[in-house]
């Protein structure tokens, strides 16, 4: 007998939700496909971001150029309300501006590395002892 209620309530929750759908409007189904595929602006603004500005820290002059890109970018294209929101007070900028990491001794050779990011600058050229770092267990 619960069983027979059980299926019955299936089936009527099921008739219920079937009834209470809404049409498909296919005319505005097939303009958001003709929009997306033959007026799409994806890959121009992903290429631009990439290519022009780069890599960009959060807080760095790199990340605000491009922010203020894309607001402007948004605001063409008729969004209303397009604004920057601060998320961290505590951020400071930082930018590459210039580095290299070179062996002088015993023979020279340009390594290869990358400063991490947020790093305080070393005010000028420093020596020191090569030290060996095991990152296969990183």
């Amino acid at each position: 007998m619960a069983t027979r209620f059980a299926v019955l309530l299936l089936l009527s929750v099921t008739a219920l939700e079937c009834g209470a759908q809404e049409k498909v409007d296919f005319d505005v189904i097939a303009r958001i496909k003709e929009e997306a595929y033959q007026h799409s602006q994806v890959m121009e603004t992903l290429s631009y971001l990439a290519d022009v500005f780069g890599p960009r820290l959060s807080g760095s002059p790199a990340y605000y150029e491009a922010a203020k890109w894309a607001k402007q970018r948004l605001e063409s294209w008729g969004i209303e309300n397009v604004h920057f929101d601060s998320y961290r007070d505590d951020l400071r900028g930082w930018e590459i501006e210039s580095y290299s990491l070179e062996m002088i001794a015993p023979r020279y050779m340009n390594l290869t590395g990358l400063p991490d990011a947020w790093t305080a600058g070393t005010n000028g050229e420093i020596t020191g002892s090569p030290v060996i770092v095991d990152h296969s267990s990183m």
